[in-house]
């Protein structure tokens, strides 16, 4: 089926695409070069790494319930290493749920209020939440999942640094993460990110 060889062919040069993304953005932040701030559409990034997810999203039988709110304002960002930030906690919970009969992954968006923990000011965010309902997290590692070389995983099955970059990644932004979980009934990840309210009209017209 020529259709169906193309639209494979069309997968793997955007995920080659993808991958020289994020190697490049890794480079980066390795050496600590500040990112370019842009608005971003965290609504759009989360829509392009289902996309991406699509095939093994399938293969793993993943019932994923998509609940985004379509009047979330953009978030001041990076667009690529924000893709960096959500694909990894969507990775990590489809792995958590290897071994539930009916997995299920949730990810809304939302806009709500919350005090900035570095000048204790409320602010509002563009929250994203991801919920599985995989194996959960022992409440004695909570505290550490975030640190680097810090895994759940069985040997040989990596080497920890996902989450600790993600961390880095939303600090970065000024936006934090809080995580949610049980072991045996799964784990939510709330991004907070600061929302950016374009100006519009004369509100714009006003500005010298």
């Amino acid at each position: 089926n020529k259709s169906l060889l193309r639209e494979n062919l069309q997968i793997i040069v955007d995920r080659a695409k993808k991958a020289s993304s994020i190697i490049k953005s890794l480079k980066s932040f390795a050496r600590k070069v500040p990112p370019d701030t842009y608005p971003v559409a965290i609504n759009q990034i989360l829509s392009n790494i289902l996309r991406f997810l699509d095939a093994q999203l399938k293969l793993s039988d993943i019932e994923v319930e998509l609940i985004l709110d379509p009047d979330i304002p953009s978030t001041l960002g990076h667009e690529v290493r924000l893709e960096q930030v959500f694909l990894n906690i969507i990775q990590n919970g489809i792995q958590s749920m290897g071994d539930v009969e009916k997995p299920h992954l949730i990810i809304q968006t939302y806009l709500a209020k919350n005090i900035d923990p570095e000048s204790f000011l409320e602010k509002d965010y563009v929250v994203t939440a991801i919920r599985d309902n995989g194996s959960g997290i022992d409440p004695e590692m909570m505290g550490r999942i975030f640190d680097p070389f810090f895994t759940t995983r069985e040997v040989g099955m990596g080497m920890g640094m996902g989450l600790s970059i993600v961390d880095r990644i939303v600090r970065s932004f000024s936006g934090f993460i809080k995580v949610e979980s049980a072991p045996g009934e799964g784990s939510c990840f709330f991004v907070y990110l600061p929302a950016f309210f374009e100006q519009r009209g004369a509100d714009a017209q006003s500005q010298p």
